[in-house]
């Protein structure tokens, strides 16, 4: 059966402002419905250290405490980087929601690999609220037969990206257009970078849950 691990932020990789851990189940329960055997790991040194067998890599993540009496500085934390690293190098499938955009901070490979990054003092969203998500035309393959819909959750805006990319969900603020969700094959790797998931409510709306099985089929290269 495909393998599936959801990197549940804590430590250095969780903030106050996100539930990481309800959200983390969220997105377990919802890609077992896909028939993935799916399980959920705090983001400790030892898991990223050790992702042979894993076919998919879920990152729900933050970027928040970095206390090396806590969990180790970053020197500690090299050998987990070079997990994630050779975990890419040979391929690997990554899925990186919400507030990934601003973890791995200590991993300067991280921004450029999903292509967004979270600029303090620049980077925004309005209040949490029932949002409203367009799907762009022509859009990349993830989102073909996907409707617009609207969701409760934050929209992120001013992303700082690392490349041009190609999305296929964006909304709008104050007449501006932002890139929501895009999917890239970065040499043998594929990722998918979606900046919704502030909240478990939006693993319950039809329209996220769609795209998120098609997310998984093409990052498995069965779409």
């Amino acid at each position: 059966m495909t393998r599936a691990i959801v990197l549940s932020g804590q430590g250095r990789y969780e903030d106050k402002w996100h539930d990481l851990a309800g959200t983390s189940h969220a997105v377990a329960k919802a890609l077992e419905s896909t028939g993935l055997d799916t399980a959920v790991s705090g983001l400790a040194m030892e898991v990223l250290t050790n992702l042979e067998g894993v076919d998919l890599l879920v990152v729900n993540a933050a970027g928040g405490r970095t206390d090396p009496d806590f969990d180790g500085d970053d020197a500690a934390w090299a050998p987990a980087r070079l997990g994630l690293t050779a975990f890419i190098e040979a391929g690997g499938s990554v899925l990186a929601l919400h507030s990934s955009c601003y973890a791995f901070a200590d991993n300067p490979a991280w921004y450029p690999f999903i292509g967004a990054e979270w600029i303090w003092g620049e980077s925004t969203h309005p209040p949490i609220g029932l949002a409203s998500i367009q799907v762009v035309s022509d859009p990349h393959a993830i989102a073909v037969g996907v409707s617009d819909f609207s969701v409760f959750d934050e929209r992120y805006s001013k992303l700082r990206t690392h490349r041009p990319v190609r999305p296929y969900l964006t909304h709008s603020l104050d007449g501006t257009i932002y890139p929501l969700a895009w999917a890239d094959q970065i040499g043998p790797a594929r990722v998918v970078f979606n900046a919704l998931g502030h909240t478990q409510a939006t693993y319950q709306c039809p329209g996220r849950l769609k795209l998120l099985q098609r997310e998984v089929d093409w990052l498995l290269r069965r779409l």
